[in-house]
């Protein structure tokens, strides 16, 4: 099917009503230090997020840019450690839960669709050990919205139906350290009926999370996107997402073998005031994601080191 003109849209230009919204994300990755109160920690895999969010437009950041504040009302996190510290992540994931229902998350996005910055209120902290904790808690919900990250093209319109993206959240490692490789995305709209119009994408980035020693890896990322586009309401009503990163034959996790890739894939979606609120299924450890071993897994670094 041929690229169809975008009709003329924009971002968040004024203050809007709440609108609630579903996010599932799953994500396998370098190994994240999770915390807890009284000196929980274990390591996380792997995991799948599942939320349920009531966004609102909270103030103008910028001129150029919103701050959209948005009420964590539900939560649910199942979630895999090393299979020899089994039992050990359980509690610290029922503590997570407990600690984000009722939170907030505040993006800041720009008139062009573009998230520059997500943060975590509501989550009190009272030293550094807690402070890491909700960092990562930050990290991880941070995948759940990434998803909105999608820039618009030019002035609100598109006339051939192409246009490029040359940064995104979606081509990011999961880390508090940022990570470094440059990224580009081509949107095409395939198809608009009436005020909606669907937009498919295509990514490649060469993601390169940090590292505490000189051992490095290159994942070769690639990204799929589906998203449909209300134009007449100005937003985003759903997204489905994959980005599939294959390390690089110079990279350490390919040493002896094909190495583990890096996965996060993911779906929003906007809830309808007289929709069903969708359940969530319960907080829970599972098993290591099928063929990953704990002596595998031991080649990753972690995502922002060990806590202390």
């Amino acid at each position: 099917m041929r690229p169809q003109p975008l009709p003329g849209c924009s971002g968040p230009g004024r203050p809007a009503p709440s609108a609630p919204g579903s996010c599932t994300t799953r994500c396998t990755c370098p190994y994240l230090w999770l915390t807890a109160d009284r000196v929980k920690e274990a390591r996380l895999i792997a995991y799948r997020l599942r939320t349920v969010y009531t966004c609102q437009l909270d103030q103008r950041e910028s001129a150029h840019s919103w701050q959209i504040d948005c009420a964590i009302d539900d939560l649910a996190i199942s979630g895999a450690g090393f299979r020899s510290e089994k039992g050990i992540l359980q509690p610290v994931l029922e503590e997570m839960d407990r600690k984000l229902t009722g939170a907030h998350l505040q993006i800041v996005m720009r008139q062009d669709g573009r998230i520059t910055n997500i943060d975590l209120e509501g989550v009190k902290t009272h030293n550094r050990r807690e402070s890491r904790m909700v960092e990562a808690m930050r990290i991880i919900l941070s995948r759940s919205v990434a998803g909105f990250d999608l820039q618009l093209p030019r002035k609100g319109a598109a006339p051939d139906g192409v246009w490029g993206q040359y940064e995104g959240i979606l081509l990011m490692a999961p880390t508090d350290h940022g990570s470094q490789g440059a990224s580009e995305i081509a949107h095409v709209v395939r198809q608009v009926r009436g005020d909606k119009a669907i937009i498919e994408s295509a990514g490649k980035a060469m993601i390169v999370p940090p590292e505490q020693d000189q051992a490095r890896n290159f994942f070769d990322t690639k990204l799929d996107s589906v998203a449909v586009f209300d134009t007449a309401n100005g937003m985003l009503s759903e997204r489905v997402w994959s980005a599939r990163g294959t390390p690089t034959a110079s990279s350490a996790l390919a040493t002896g073998g094909r190495g583990i890739e890096y996965l996060q894939a993911g779906k929003i979606r906007y809830l309808p005031p007289d929709a069903a609120r969708p359940d969530l299924g319960p907080t829970q450890e599972i098993n290591l994601p099928k063929d990953e071993t704990d002596s595998s897994i031991l080649q990753w670094n972690p995502l922002g080191g060990k806590p202390r």
